[in-house]
C-alpha cells in the first residue's frame, strides 16, 4: 500500500512520462501500413525533452553563450570561477558536500536578491519627455 501510493508520487513527479493517450499523438502518418500502431517516435521524444528541459533553457542558452566564448570577458571569467572553486576544494581541508552546500545558499541568495530584493529597492528609469516617436507634420 506504501509503495504504490510512493510509487504514484514519483511518477507524477518524474519528467519523462511514458504513459501517454492515443488520442494525443495525432492520426496515422498516410504512408503508414494499415492495422500498424500510430508512428509517435520523435514528437514524443520532442514532446518528453522540451517538457523536461523548458524550464532550464535560459540557464542553457546562457551556458552555451559561455562555452562558445560568445563574449570573452564572460567566458574568462567563467573559467577562472572554475579553476577557483576547484582549487579551494582540492587544497583545503573542506569537504565535499560543505562546498556544494555553500555554492546551493550562494545560488539562492543570488535569486532571493535579482528576484525579490533589487525590484523592491531599485529606483525606475526615467521615463523620456517626448515619449512619441513621429510628430505629425500637418495637423
Amino acid at each position: 500500500m506504501i509503495m504504490a501510493s510512493l510509487k504514484n508520487i514519483l511518477l507524477r513527479l518524474w519528467p519523462f512520462k511514458t504513459d501517454t493517450p492515443d488520442s494525443t499523438l495525432g492520426p496515422p502518418h498516410p504512408d503508414s501500413t494499415p492495422g500498424a500502431p500510430p508512428q509517435c517516435g520523435r514528437k514524443t521524444e520532442t514532446r518528453k525533452i522540451t517538457r523536461a528541459l523548458g524550464p532550464w533553457e535560459a540557464y542553457m542558452v546562457t551556458l552555451q553563450a559561455i562555452l562558445i566564448w560568445e563574449k570573452p570577458g564572460t567566458s574568462s571569467l567563467a573559467v577562472v570561477g572554475v579553476n577557483l572553486l576547484f582549487w579551494v576544494v582540492i587544497w583545503s581541508e573542506l569537504r565535499v558536500y560543505f562546498v556544494a552546500s555553500l555554492m546551493g545558499l550562494l545560488v539562492f541568495l543570488h535569486h532571493q536578491w535579482v528576484h525579490s530584493i533589487w525590484p523592491e529597492i531599485r529606483i525606475p528609469k526615467p521615463e523620456p519627455d517626448d515619449a512619441e516617436e513621429w510628430t505629425p507634420v500637418h495637423p
